[in-house]
């Protein structure tokens, strides 16, 4: 009943603590513009919790009898209920007092409405894992001695509640709903601490009591505490780093913050966990056969051959059970993976630490993977997961490995949440100031490699001895190589890149592979990194002498113009190129203008490079939305950069640029103004959710003219937005059409996906009929307009409700 108890509480608490990170990420996304910088301070934010909670947790333990800190947590408890009670994680209140900055970073802005929101309640549950650890290490229970356990199961309900949110609580629940559930939940909480306290006390040793007389029974040198905060940063860090890196590419969403630091709790709960060892091992065979099933082909696992076969077995049954190299050493990677990791802990901490290395050559190669063996980018991301699952499971399993007696537990927890809140502090604060381009990541698994623990080999003769220093040293040597590849492929430039590889690696096949990974020679004009991501502008010049400068926002080309002739700076290519969907828009934008015998009021969310300012004519009013200031820069005033906005001026347009998120800002216009409304703002590839919701939808369509067309760019590497677009437009008494292109390099048109919504059919007029036929290569096709129809099975976007899951390619 005892342990049963605690085990119920520290469920219960982890489930809390991770339901709510996500939470409030998403209410907090709208209100700096969808951005995935907002996550990661977020992290930040809640590490830097954590630890105060933890601190808490240890100076209570250390200076007040079980008592004593039952009665001040309950006070402690109490208190945190007033502003959950109060504010429910509702924002709106806060941001009427003050709003985000516009020309500065949101990121004080955004701690601080964080404290105010989330702080307290977020600070009471956060120091519940360590503190009732603690108490049961006090309890006459039989595993007091070694609580430890417990963390793993803690860790446990924190994944079930990261797992359940994006896949059960985000599409059945309103963030309104959401809050009333936790605030539930924390009440109840309370309750089970309060219950759990009362069985510690009932079953308290009697000479453990008064915690202040228990004398340590060993010290602690500072040199480990150093140690268990380094190996808390780095997994910390690298967690951080990749889950960038796919927010930024796909969408700043709960799912896809959730994906890395799933990963990362599992780890904790497979090193600190008296799980049986044969799922350690099934969990290592179930992840190397899935690269087995990458190698074979995404679709081999699930589908069949004539004779009934799975497609990689019947392969492998016609040529005679044979199997190639490759295939070879996956298959037996994993069955002697899993052998091993179900050996022992030591086993499958060697295991991990010999892996680690392979798995940063993982990320090196992943592009040469992607060709060779047509993988996509999602399973190519699934590489970067497992690089971070393997430096979690490295550090991590060294922490439990040297953590100390039960004396020690709070300030063990103390260093290793201290090095999280360094991770957090690195990657959100120090790195963007340090750093042009996101190589934190990179940094921190060559980090990982320059702290690979000791091997540990059974026995203690002297050939044990030497056999533990050579095997550690070869993979340590091994994972500095690999971690020198990736620095220099993140760091250098092509020139120093190949004399560098040319002189030190040592054979023709690792160093054509490399070499292909080196940053290619750009002239690279500007470069800059913000709290809303990282762009460069560089200059190619193309075969028939025009000269280009393009926008790089992330990996994404988020405009590009013809600067060289001067005569074509005019030109509309990419995205907007003037003989596709967009160039079909202002075609009939221009007719409709001379009808009206009137200058058009255009607005646009989001402003990259300005191209959309090309095809303005004099007299015509643009407003301009953009939530990053640098972006505004570099579009207005760096006419070395991009000319396209100071040209239009010239011309007599009328432009105006607001500084803010660009939902806000456009609320904020005089209703029935506007002719067009163009929503294509972007971080990266990704789309911010909160601006494809109904009620961002019913603004849109209240700054119409009763002629008005709002135009959403779509286009998506990994998302299908046609459903819900579909069923946007039905919900707020719209119609919409929509218009895909195909990519035609030779006239520098890219793949477009355009989506157009207006009030009546009649209000496109005679855009329904425009088409726009190419030629390449022998080959002819059309491109026009068709009605986006509604899918009723898939629901209606909400500021409350959406499904990014749904709608995955």
């Amino acid at each position: 009943m005892l342990l049963g108890s605690f085990a119920l509480t520290l469920l219960a608490s982890a489930l809390l603590l991770f339901a709510v990170q996500p939470m409030v990420g998403k209410i907090l996304l709208p209100w700096l513009g969808g951005t995935p910088a907002v996550w990661n301070t977020c992290m930040m934010f809640f590490q830097a919790l954590l630890l105060a909670g933890y601190g808490y947790a240890h100076f209570l333990g250390k200076s007040f009898t079980l008592a004593k800190q039952w009665r001040i947590h309950a006070i402690v408890l109490v208190l945190a209920l007033i502003p959950l009670a109060g504010l429910r994680f509702d924002v709106a209140p806060l941001a009427k007092i003050f709003l985000p900055p516009e020309a500065t970073s949101p990121v004080p802005w955004l701690l601080v409405v964080l404290f105010f929101t989330a702080g307290f309640p977020f600070f009471a549950v956060a120091a519940t894992a360590p503190l009732l650890q603690r108490w049961f290490s006090k309890t006459t229970h039989p595993d007091a001695k070694d609580p430890y356990f417990l963390y793993g199961a803690s860790n446990l309900g924190s994944m079930v509640a990261l797992i359940a949110y994006p896949f059960w609580v985000e599409p059945k629940l309103g963030v309104f709903e959401q809050g009333i559930a936790w605030l539930v939940g924390f009440v109840v909480l309370s309750g089970l601490i309060l219950w759990t306290g009362k069985f510690a006390m009932a079953s308290l040793k009697a000479e453990d009591d008064p915690v202040t007389m228990a004398a340590p029974s060993e010290k602690i040198a500072l040199s480990k505490v150093l140690c268990w905060t380094v190996l808390g940063m780095i997994p910390s860090s690298v967690m951080l780093g990749v889950t960038t890196y796919i927010t930024t590419d796909i969408a700043a969403i709960p799912l896809l913050w959730i994906l890395p630091l799933t990963l990362y709790l599992l780890s904790f709960i497979l090193v600190f966990s008296r799980i049986p060892l044969w799922l350690s091992g099934t969990i290592i065979l179930g992840i190397t056969t899935y690269f087995l099933f990458l190698y074979k082909g995404p679709s081999s696992a699930f589908t069949v051959t004539d004779d009934g076969f799975p497609t990689w077995l019947g392969d492998f049954l016609r040529t005679g059970g044979t199997l190639r190299l490759v295939e070879f050493l996956f298959v037996g990677i994993s069955l002697l993976g899993a052998g091993i990791a179900s050996k022992s802990f030591v086993s499958q901490h060697n295991l991990m630490i010999f892996l680690l290395p392979f798995g940063i050559l993982g990320t090196i190669f992943a592009p040469a993977l992607r060709e060779s063996l047509g993988l996509s980018e999602l399973e190519i991301i699934s590489v970067h997961l497992l690089l971070l699952f393997l430096v979690s499971m490295v550090c991590h399993g060294e922490l439990a490995r040297t953590r100390p007696s039960v004396e020690h537990l709070t300030l063990f927890y103390l260093a290793m949440s201290f090095g999280g809140v360094l991770g957090g502090i690195f990657n959100t604060v120090i790195a963007p100031v340090l750093f042009h381009r996101v190589v934190e990541y990179p940094l921190m698994a060559v980090m990982a490699c320059l702290m690979l623990p000791v091997i540990q080999v059974a026995g203690q003769g002297a050939l044990s001895r030497r056999l533990q220093q050579a095997c550690t040293w070869l993979i340590f040597v091994f994972g500095l190589a690999s971690g020198a590849i990736l620095l220099a492929i993140n760091f250098l430039p092509l020139e120093t890149g190949r004399d560098w590889i040319t002189k030190w690696i040592p054979t023709a096949f690792l160093r054509e592979h490399i070499l292909d990974r080196l940053p290619e020679k750009l002239d690279i004009l500007h470069e800059e990194r913000n709290f809303f991501g990282t762009f460069q502008i560089i200059a190619e010049r193309e075969k028939d002498g025009t000269l280009y400068h393009k926008l790089l926002h992330g990996t994404t080309n988020h405009g590009m113009q013809a600067y060289e002739p001067i005569a074509r700076r005019r030109d509309t290519v990419t995205y907007f190129h003037n003989k596709g969907a967009i160039g079909q828009l202002f075609e009939t934008m221009r007719d409709r203008a001379s009808t009206l015998k009137r200058p058009l009021n255009v607005a646009v969310l989001g402003v990259g490079t300005g191209t959309l300012a090309a095809y303005m004519e004099t007299n015509w009013s643009l407003d301009l939305f953009e939530i990053d200031p640098a972006v505004v820069e570099i579009a207005t005033k760096r006419e070395d950069l991009f000319t396209f906005i100071p040209d239009a001026i010239r011309r007599g347009v009328i432009i105006n640029i607001q500084l803010g998120d660009g939902r806000r800002k456009l609320n904020q216009s005089k209703d029935g103004k506007y002719d067009l409304i163009f929503m294509d703002a972007f971080t990266s590839d990704a789309v911010p959710v909160h601006l494809l919701t109904k009620e961002a939808f019913e603004i849109y369509k209240s700054k119409l003219t009763p002629e008005g067309i709002v135009v959403i760019n779509i286009a998506n590497r990994y998302l299908n937005f046609e459903p819900v677009l579909g069923n946007m437009a039905e919900a707020v008494g719209m119609k919409a059409m929509i218009q895909g292109g195909f990519e035609h390099a030779e006239e520098v048109k890219y793949g477009t996906n355009w989506v157009v919504m207006a009030p009546s059919l009649a209000a496109f007029g005679a855009l329904t009929k425009k088409e726009s036929t190419f030629e390449r290569n022998g080959e002819t096709w059309t491109e026009k307009w068709s009605p986006l129809n509604p899918d009723r099975d898939f629901g209606v976007w909400t500021d409350d409700y959406s499904n990014l899951p749904g709608i995955l390619k």
